[in-house]
C-alpha cells in the first residue's frame, strides 16, 4: 500500500490550481480576441504578473486609464526555467499600422524573473518603455523564452529600436526563435 504524505498532497493541490489558472488564462486570451487574432494559439506555461503603481495588478482584460500606466510596471512571472532567459514585449494590438511596439525587454534571467526587467541597461532594454497613449485599445504583454542566453535580437523590419510602428510580433518571435510562454492584456479607457 502506497502512503500519501501531506507534502505530496499539498504539492498536487498547488500543481492542480496552477494548471487551472493557466487554462483560465488561455480562455481569457481567446475571449478577448488575443488568440488567434493577435497571437498564435499556444499553451501557457507561466503566469505573467504585471503591476502598475504597486497596487494595480492586471488580470486579463483589466480596464486601465492612460494616467495609471504612465510609468513602466513591475513585472514578475512564475514557473521560469532558472537556466533560461526571457524576452518581454508590450505592444498596442489595435494600432492602425499593424501593431505599435511599446516596450521590449530582453535577456531576463529566469532565476530572477522580476529583477532584470527593471535593469535599464542596453542588454535588457531593446525598446525603452513608452506608455500607452490611445484609449479604447488593447495593450498586450507577451513573454517568450529565449533559445539562448544573452541573445542579440534580430532587428525588427531592419528598423532602429526607436522606430516603433508596424511591429510584427509573430515575425519578431520567429526571427529570434522565441517560444511564447505567457501573455496578458489590458484595455485602455477614459
Amino acid at each position: 500500500m502506497k502512503i500519501v504524505t501531506p507534502f505530496f498532497f499539498a504539492f498536487a493541490l498547488v500543481n492542480s490550481a496552477f494548471a487551472a489558472s493557466l487554462g483560465n488564462l488561455k480562455q481569457s486570451l481567446k475571449d478577448g480576441g488575443i488568440i488567434p487574432n493577435v497571437l498564435d494559439d499556444f499553451e501557457p506555461t507561466s503566469e505573467l504578473r504585471i503591476t502598475y503603481h504597486v497596487t494595480k495588478q492586471l488580470t486579463p482584460g483589466t480596464d486601465i486609464t492612460l494616467e495609471e500606466v504612465e510609468s513602466a510596471p513591475h513585472v514578475w512571472f512564475s514557473n521560469a526555467d532558472h537556466e533560461a532567459q526571457y524576452t518581454l514585449v508590450m505592444f498596442d494590438a489595435d494600432h492602425s499600422s499593424r501593431f505599435l511596439r511599446h516596450w521590449v525587454v530582453t535577456n531576463i534571467d529566469g532565476a530572477k524573473p522580476g529583477t532584470s526587467v527593471a535593469d535599464m541597461s542596453p542588454v535588457h532594454q531593446y525598446t525603452p518603455y513608452q506608455a500607452p497613449d490611445i484609449e479604447e485599445h488593447r495593450y498586450v504583454f507577451a513573454l517568450f523564452q529565449q533559445p539562448q542566453k544573452d541573445q542579440s535580437m534580430f532587428p525588427m523590419f531592419e528598423e532602429l529600436p526607436s522606430d516603433r510602428s508596424a511591429f510584427d510580433i509573430k515575425r519578431f518571435a520567429t526571427d529570434n526563435k522565441l517560444k511564447l510562454v505567457s501573455a496578458i492584456y489590458m484595455n485602455a479607457h477614459k
